[in-house]
């Protein structure tokens, strides 16, 4: 159940559990400034606000159990109610982290750290590039003030001459 319970986090980045809250991701983008790719960030974020999971949720432990969905919802209020009512101080939910209660406060310790996967870029090779092509960009201006000259001259003689 507990695998189950991960992997729909990890598809649907939501889940709701019935008595301890909602666990989400949260994402931040990356961010450039100063030739330099800050490197994006990504968070689970516990809100003991207490939704009822929706019907998808059950259905997709049903499915992937065999069983009713009827069964699902006992079989995830139990694992719910056998923690709460346990001597255990720690549920924990794969790699993303644990559900830890004490004295009847439920607090989510995350395991999941999305600074190991991302770093910064330094793009010092982009900062030369941007000037040389500021000086091409000049440069062509001449070329094409020049041309479009050329083609105004062109047209009054050949309009002079018809």
């Amino acid at each position: 159940m507990i695998k189950l319970l991960e992997q729909y986090f990890i598809e649907h980045e939501v889940l709701d559990l019935p008595q301890l809250g909602t666990l989400r991701k949260i994402k931040k983008e990356a961010n450039f400034s100063d030739y330099n790719w800050t490197m994006p960030k990504e968070f689970i974020v516990y809100d003991n606000y207490q939704n009822k999971p929706s019907s998808q949720f059950y259905s997709y432990i049903a499915d992937n159990l065999d069983i009713s969905e009827q069964t699902a919802i006992l079989q995830l209020d139990q694992l719910v109610n056998d923690f709460l009512a346990s001597s255990e101080e720690e549920l924990t939910i794969g790699s993303l982290g644990s559900f830890k209660h004490n004295e009847g406060v439920i607090e989510w310790l995350t395991a999941y750290q999305s600074e190991q996967y991302f770093s910064p870029i330094d793009l010092p090779i982009l900062a030369q590039t941007s000037n040389e092509s500021e000086s091409e960009v000049e440069s062509n201006k001449w070329i094409i003030g020049a041309f479009s000259l050329l083609l105004i001259a062109l047209f009054l003689i050949i309009y002079k001459y018809y």
